[in-house]
């Protein structure tokens, strides 16, 4: 019998409701699970591994959360994904690093928000755009900027992400027909593809903010995203990841984000993906306990 912690928040102290079917196939696999708040005062050594699921206000601390994974690591227990990835990953930069390596990412700009002309200097020669923190998530403090620059949403932005490292996109609106699509691995093999659609006039299409989420077929995207994980060096190995697109201006696909750390994997919309989940981290937990029978990829 191995444990395992899944990694969360106070206000998810039960979980969320999409992993609770890994839960019970992990459980048929002889791998009990525990929900453990990141902000625990806990000995870290009294699981076999810690996987991080949904942690979903790390963003409010990330030094701090950094400061944990790095505890959990000390300890000598496994970490899925690892702490190194994880804050590469918070830094919504990499965005950058990627498109300087040649991947189609939307364009990108950041920068410093002190006044309201930084935001509009970040957003020159682009007519509708999205600003956002750098460091973020699930659409928090997420802005979408109309054309007209004397628009109240400008003023909002700004009092919102004042003093802080900011991301401007140009506005894609393809999520407003399309969605975004979002590619699963596990293990660096394709799990399943799902499409995002927001409700109504929202423009982000999370589920917090009313959008839909059903599953996709889409034999273009998944190679495309596949070869964006296989040229990027710090998805190997991973036991997760999920690739978030859109389609741009020009009929190719963008990369939106790359989530690793603590992304939701929608396991209701495909039957045997919480299987797959829950046999990739058994096998890790006893090559762990079995070197021999170790594959040689790092976690």
């Amino acid at each position: 019998m191995s444990r395992v912690a899944f990694l969360t928040c106070a206000a998810l102290a039960d979980g969320h409701f999409d992993d609770l079917p890994v839960v019970a196939e992990a459980a048929e696999m002889g791998v009990v699970v525990d929900f453990v708040d990141w902000r625990a005062e806990v000995d870290w050594t009294t699981w076999d591994a810690v996987v991080i699921r949904t942690p979903w206000d790390y963003q409010h601390d990330l030094p701090g959360f950094l400061g944990v994974l790095r505890r959990i690591e000390a300890s000598g227990t496994p970490l899925y994904n690892d702490s190194a990835v994880v804050e590469w990953n918070a830094d919504k930069g990499y965005l950058l690093e990627l498109e300087a390596r040649g991947i189609p990412v939307i364009p990108t700009r950041l920068g410093r928000l002190t006044v309201a002309a930084d935001l509009e200097r970040l957003a020159d020669g682009w007519a509708e755009v999205v600003a956002k923190p750098r460091i973020g998530a699930s659409g928090e403090d997420t802005f979408r900027l109309p054309r007209d620059r004397a628009d109240p949403a400008w003023q909002q932005a700004t009092d919102a992400l004042r003093d802080r490292d900011v991301l401007v996109q140009p506005f894609q609106r393809s999520i407003l027909t399309e969605g975004e699509l979002s590619l699963i691995a596990i293990d660096g093999r394709t799990s399943h593809l799902m499409r995002k659609r927001p409700a109504g006039a929202e423009f982000r299409s999370q589920e917090e903010f009313g959008g839909e989420v059903t599953a996709a077929t889409d034999p273009g995207f998944e190679r495309w995203a596949l070869d964006l994980l296989d040229r990027t060096p710090e998805t190997r190995g991973l036991l997760f990841a999920r690739v978030d697109g859109l389609r741009g201006e020009d009929g190719g696909w963008r990369l939106g984000e790359l989530e690793l750390i603590e992304p939701s994997l929608y396991f209701r919309t495909r039957e045997g993906s919480a299987r797959d989940f829950a046999s990739a981290l058994a096998a890790r937990l006893t090559n762990r306990a079995h070197p021999a029978h170790a594959t040689g990829d790092s976690p």
